[in-house]
């Protein structure tokens, strides 16, 4: 059954500034709005909609109902969907003095040194009015919603839907006098007209999340453009330089998102796919009145490709696949996820809830690769009759070839711990089998090697030997005899085998590595700052030292108190979605540390720069540790500079062996992944993709 939903819906037709323009069809966004929720029957009864409209809408009003009916409430279960949808002005704010701000970018995309940082914001009923202690109202700011939205998700989870069917470009006017002209309404105001933010706005609600929240200094953060974090996904009316338009049927977004929403012919139903659909059929208004009609519905989030009001999310090693001409099909992954030429997939059906068909419809071979996508073609018979369709790697050409040294020199502790090795060995299936080549103890050029020791009661330490790794001065993952015994041997290889081919993993051209550089700063020191509540960022950090790569090595001394960020510099004319990965060889995990939260928008401009940590765009700061009873630790950054956006996130393995930092011990593999490895007579594709690989060695400070 599907989560129950609560829902927050906001609309204001009528200002009480009576100078300003209505805002056409608001309330009817609101009414639509609500009759679809309560159209799904048992998952959003009445009870769970609240709707403020006019002037019930005013700025007390909003934030505390948000409040009460979102984050306070105990009816509420984790993973309940919550939404909060606003149809009405926005508009723009000059930072307050002592406000930090992330860097105004033109719409070329680079920054615009003449235009003062601003804030975007939502505008409520009252706005311009007096309040209680004769201030004048102003707007809510991105800031304040942010912390609103992170305080629900901290309390029920990530399951969170915020529309935006207002803009921020500061266009807006006084009065309509072209209606006569164009059949559309700009839903914003310029900043001229609106309060400006004062200094100590919301400081009730920022305290909310830190008692040291009113001494520190305010962050600008972007919660509109759903940068920081995974709390929710934003569908927004139009871009950050674009009019978000409405008419007396009510705004663009909200007409053509409901027309998706309730269109049964859209699978998947999720995020990304139903916006496709509602920005397809703006598109054809847009033909109607290209004079007029501007505005390109944004879908952000990194959870974009869940359903629609749910937490469901297809298995990452699925890829999306369609039909195309002469018996061929697309499957969305290509070099930088390491296919090539001749890796075979198997095809699946994809019902609505996203779980693939117990049988397989055949296979597919992939023909010609580019750097995101291939071209396959499909076996004799195989048909994708369907509508949603994806494409599992079944050929594991990454290898591992490993030996097995008995080094316990014939104690009767080693000789049960390699009867347990050999035990488990034994087992593997037939997918690990071909990704796992064993060779003759002493063998020059393995991957790795299983040394078998007698010390206290026997164990298995891992000495790596792959080129990457084999050079590295922290200690090699051991386990215990204990561990030894529950220990899936071949997964634990075949995961290893995948950890070293992802951390390999380049592009044969590099057209981006010389030309985008990684830099690695230490952060101020910021005490009264707490990121590990799951709480937003509250305060900018600034960068204290740039900490330098040598052979592409960084060494850091351990400290619990030290916060680093990255920074990506792009000093090419090309737009680049940047990943960053990370990987862990003392447990051989791999985790997507950043990607990029817009779907579609390159977060790394032409001749831009980009701060990954403690910034509006990755609110927690990185932090780096050497493990209990060790000196030293090394882990691998690696930054992946794509052209046009792909899911990174099938990369991600969990531990596999050995201990994290906080002593917590791994000793089985997750489930299979399985990609192909580029052949070497697969011809290079020019651009496209490029990756940067850097060191980082932590040493216990003495």
């Amino acid at each position: 059954m599907p989560p129950a939903i609560w829902a927050l819906l906001v609309s204001i037709e009528q200002y009480a500034d009576l100078s300003w323009p209505k805002v056409k069809g608001a309330s009817k966004d609101t009414s639509r709005m609500k009759a679809y929720l309560t159209s799904l029957h048992q998952t959003a009864p009445c009870s769970h909609i609240l709707t403020l409209q006019n002037e019930h809408a005013t700025r007390e009003g909003i934030i505390s109902s948000f409040r009460r009916h979102l984050i306070e409430n105990e009816e509420i279960k984790n993973g309940d969907a919550l939404i909060f949808c606003f149809s009405g002005h926005g508009s723009r704010s000059v930072a307050p003095k002592g406000w930090a701000v992330s860097e105004v970018l033109a719409k070329d995309g680079e920054r615009n040194e003449d235009e003062e940082p601003m804030l975007e914001m939502i505008i409520p009923y009252d706005e311009g009015t007096l309040d209680a202690q004769g201030q004048p109202v102003c707007g809510i700011p991105d800031r304040t919603l942010g912390i609103l939205l992170d305080l629900a998700s901290a309390r029920h989870g990530d399951n969170i839907t915020v529309v935006l069917d207002a803009c921020h470009s500061g266009h807006g006017t006084r009065s309509s006098s072209d209606e006569g002209v164009n059949p559309f309404q700009t839903r914003g105001l310029d900043p001229s007209f609106v309060t400006p933010l004062r200094s100590d706005v919301d400081d009730h609600i920022y305290a909310l999340e830190s008692p040291h929240a009113q001494n520190q200094q305010r962050s600008a953060r972007k919660a509109f453009t759903a940068r920081r974090a995974k709390s929710h996904v934003l569908l927004a009316a139009c871009g950050q330089h674009e009019e978000a338009l409405g008419d007396d049927k009510g705004g663009l977004l909200t007409t053509f998102l409901l027309r998706a929403l309730q269109n049964p012919n859209i699978h998947p139903r999720t995020y990304s796919e139903v916006m496709k659909a509602a920005c397809k059929e703006l598109d054809k208004l847009r033909a109607k009145y290209p004079m007029f009609i501007k505005q390109r519905p944004q879908c952000e989030g990194v959870t974009r490709d869940r359903l629609v009001f749910e937490d469901t999310m297809a298995d990452r090693r699925l890829f999306r696949c369609k039909r195309e001409a002469g018996g061929a099909c697309r499957i969305e992954a290509g070099e930088v996820q390491g296919v090539a030429v001749g890796t075979v997939f198997e095809l699946y059906d994809m019902s609505d809830d996203l779980r693939k068909s117990s049988a397989g419809l055949g296979t597919a071979v992939a023909k010609d690769v580019f750097p995101t996508y291939c071209l396959a073609e499909m076996a004799k018979g195989v048909r994708l009759v369907g509508t949603y369709h994806t494409a599992l790697v079944l050929q594991e050409a990454y290898k591992l070839r490993y030996s097995v040294v008995d080094r316990a020199e014939g104690s009767k502790e080693g000789r049960q711990v390699l009867e347990l090795l050999e035990t488990s060995l034994a087992g593997a299936s037939v997918e690990f089998a071909s990704v796992l080549t064993r060779e003759d103890p002493g063998a020059q050029d393995v991957d790795l090697v299983l040394e078998i020791d007698g010390q206290d009661e026997g164990g298995i330490t891992f000495c790596r030997k792959d080129v990457h790794l084999r050079d590295l001065t922290s200690s090699s993952p051991r386990l215990a005899a204990s561990d030894v015994q529950e220990a899936d041997f071949p997964a634990i290889l075949n995961a290893i085998a995948r950890f070293n081919f992802y951390l390999a993993q380049d592009s044969r051209v590099k057209p981006y590595a010389a030309e985008v550089d990684l830099e690695f700063h230490l952060l101020e020191p910021d005490p009264l700052c707490d990121y590990y509540d799951d709480g937003p960022l509250t305060s900018a950090r600034a960068l204290q030292k740039t900490i330098l790569f040598k052979n592409d090595e960084a060494h850091i001394t351990d400290s619990e108190t030290d916060d680093y960020a990255f920074v990506l510099r792009n000093n090419t004319s090309t737009a680049l979605f940047p990943h960053i990965i990370y990987f862990d060889p003392g447990t051989y995990q791999i985790e997507s540390w950043y990607t990029p939260f817009e779907a579609d928008k390159p977060t790394l401009p032409p001749y831009s720069s980009l701060q990954i940590g403690a910034s509006p765009e990755h609110s927690q700061p990185f932090t780096f540790f050497v493990r209990d009873g060790e000196n030293i630790d090394t882990s691998f950054i690696k930054v992946f500079l794509l052209e046009s956006e792909a899911s990174m996130e099938f990369m991600d393995q969990p531990p596999v062996i050995g201990c994290d930092e906080e002593g917590v011990s791994y000793i089985k593999a997750g489930t299979r992944d399985s990609v192909s490895e580029p052949g070497i007579d697969v011809p290079p594709r020019k651009g496209g993709w490029d990756s940067l690989t850097r060191k980082i060695t932590v040493v216990r400070r003495d």
